[in-house]
């Protein structure tokens, strides 16, 4: 059996100028370990990322998409590889095309190019699904569709409901995975989902919080320790929320290791791990106090955050980030104002640590995420408000702010309407995305959608009401 793995590029669209510097993102090398881990040899797996191109023929295609954006690549992608973009189109001896991801959570726009769309963690059902294949395609397909996680739409139909599959024992990284940088760093999992469930956030609302036993990450840690190589990635939604992280850091502490990772609460991080060379991406998200408490970010005022970064940079830490999301629902300019005040507080934390300080801030439009409780809100699309205040500390002299590169109303767009559509779409999807202008971007795509035949296309850009029936309804997440 020969497979093909793909993140679609994911990398080229969370962050710019990393090309080639990574293979897979880390759900696509969990994905790959599972599939040593079952005995495939690795001579037989290849990725396709960036510039790689390999050449086949292959048995599965494997397709891991993190959001909702990377839906528009998958027709392309298959066009690459010389296959029909729709399954219905493909002859039975083709490759089995087999999608999962974050994005699986709500499969609607790529079930008419799929086989089988997997939702839930690759853990439980994955190697499951690849034995199927021994009796070919179609006997894949009719053996799919009795496996937990699995939608086959060429069985099932588009609206048949799957419940997301999950695994006991998300353990995987810590027994050996291959890293998804080129330098060496050891990147572990100490826990999976997230323990907030921020509204926005899907982490706590598609999966279960599962912090892995500390003995076995202490001990996974302990043979990375060995190697003679220093870094690690703790990998988690929220790493200092583990409820064994002091004993986790100061494990890390006593075997020389230096932890990469980027924590993302402000309320549980240890000041006293405070180093010059820790990263820290904190998530605001709100533009004000009110905001906060909406989005799962309650006790976020402006006094608290500033003393927590002044408490940060006198301990010694010195990489910082923070990140917002623009157009929350109901963000008004007197949110922007509320800003103001608290950059103005930074500023005066900053001189008080005695050094000029350095802030990047990374930036969003929101979207609603789907399985979450704000699934309905309308897409905000824009974060100008925040860059308008961000823009006036730029160079400044006590807190000099940098923009870290974040996503634009176009991507938002892009992105907005493969989470807010369904099978419908799969012409769109062919076509591929228009040429936008960023001024007329949503008017353009409007009219480029009615065009295309979504005669609904303008409900995309507004809040829906209670009785609309979802595109992901026929996905069901028991958390």
């Amino acid at each position: 059996m020969r497979i093909l793995m793909t993140s679609l590029g994911a990398w080229d669209t969370i962050e710019t100028g990393i090309t080639g510097k990574h293979s897979l993102t880390f759900p696509m090398a969990i994905v790959k370990q599972i599939l040593l881990n079952a005995g495939i040899s690795p001579s037989a797996i290849d990725v396709y990322e960036g510039d790689i191109k390999p050449q086949g023929p292959w048995d599965v295609i494997l397709i891991g998409a993190l959001d909702s954006r990377h839906f528009w690549k998958v027709p392309a992608f298959l066009r690459a590889l010389g296959l029909p973009e729709l399954a219905s189109e493909r002859r039975m001896g083709a490759p089995a095309v087999i999608i999962g991801g974050q994005a699986c959570y709500a499969p609607g726009p790529v079930l008419p190019f799929v086989d089988v769309a997997y939702v839930g963690e690759a853990e439980v059902s994955l190697i499951a699904l690849l034995r199927a294949l021994d009796g070919g395609r179609k006997w894949l397909l009719d053996r799919a569709a009795e496996i937990p996680g699995c939608l086959v739409p060429d069985v099932h139909g588009y609206d048949h409901q799957v419940s997301a599959v999950y695994t006991d024992d998300p353990s995987i990284s810590l027994r050996g995975l291959e890293t998804v940088n080129l330098r060496p760093l050891f990147r572990i999992e100490i826990a999976r989902g997230c323990p907030h469930r921020c509204p926005f956030c899907c982490l706590g609302w598609r999966q279960p919080y599962r912090p892995l036993p500390k003995e076995q990450i202490i001990k996974a840690l302990e043979g990375w320790a060995t190697t003679g190589k220093k870094e690690i990635h703790l990998q988690a939604g929220d790493a200092e929320a583990h409820p064994d992280i002091e004993e986790i850091r100061c494990a890390v502490e006593r075997l020389g290791l230096r932890d990469h990772s980027w924590t993302g609460r402000l309320d549980t991080v240890r000041t006293q791990h405070a180093t010059a060379g820790k990263q820290y991406a904190f998530g605001i998200e709100g533009l004000s106090e009110r905001l906060r408490k909406k989005s799962g970010k309650r006790g976020y005022s402006n006094e608290f955050i500033a003393r927590r970064m002044g408490e940060l940079w006198r301990a010694g830490a010195r990489k910082l980030m923070f990140h917002f999301i623009g157009g929350l629902p109901g963000e008004t300019d007197e949110d922007a104002y509320e800003l103001e005040d608290l950059f103005y507080e930074l500023e005066a934390e900053a001189k008080r640590s005695g050094c000029r300080q350095y802030l990047q801030v990374g930036r969003q439009p929101f979207g609603p995420l789907p399985h979450t409780p704000w699934e309905r809100k309308a897409p905000g699309l824009t974060h100008d408000r925040l860059g308008a205040v961000v823009e006036r500390y730029r160079g400044g002299t006590w807190l000099n702010i940098s923009d870290k590169e974040g996503q634009h109303k176009i991507p938002a767009i892009l992105a907005a309407v493969t989470m807010r559509v369904g099978p419908e779409a799969a012409e769109v999807l062919i076509k591929g995305p228009p040429r936008l202008n960023e001024k007329t971007a949503k008017l353009q795509m409007t009219a480029y959608l009615r065009r295309s035949g979504l005669s609904d296309a303008k409900s995309i850009w507004q809040e829906w009401p209670k009785d609309k029936v979802l595109p992901w309804s026929n996905v069901k997440v028991k958390i």
